[in-house]
């Protein structure tokens, strides 16, 4: 017998608490990841292999393009389109929902796309 679904609250943190650009993962509906992540400062260039959702859900995020730039707003949405290079710019920071399918969300978490953000960000005590 299917569960009786509870309400998710989209601008709380979920598992993973506040950290930048940890997918904090609420389900999935089909073949597709739902996830949360706080955004502050800049992310590196990216491409993916399938389409993305972008939704933001607090603060102003501007994504950025070879050749175009689009701010996003609370309760505005953009679809990245599969093999297209972005990055997300945020200097004061924000919440994006994001869903991609779980093939495509899978093979990130085992990349190193989060660790070359993690190594590009300053070390605490450390002189850049």
């Amino acid at each position: 017998m299917p569960t009786t679904p509870t309400p998710i609250s989209l601008d709380r943190p979920a598992r993973g608490g506040e950290r930048l650009y940890y997918p904090q993962v609420f389900g999935t509906v089909n073949d597709h990841v739902v996830y949360a992540e706080n955004l502050q400062g800049d992310f590196i260039w990216h491409q993916h292999e399938r389409e993305q959702l972008y939704v933001c859900v607090a603060g102003e995020v501007v994504v950025e393009f070879r050749d175009a730039t689009h701010t996003l707003r609370p309760l505005q949405a953009l679809i990245i389109p599969a093999g297209v290079e972005h990055r997300p710019l945020c200097p004061n920071g924000a919440r994006v929902i994001i869903v991609e399918p779980k093939t495509m969300f899978d093979a990130e978490q085992s990349s190193s796309m989060y660790d070359a953000y993690d190594k590009a960000q300053p070390q605490p005590g450390k002189s850049t």
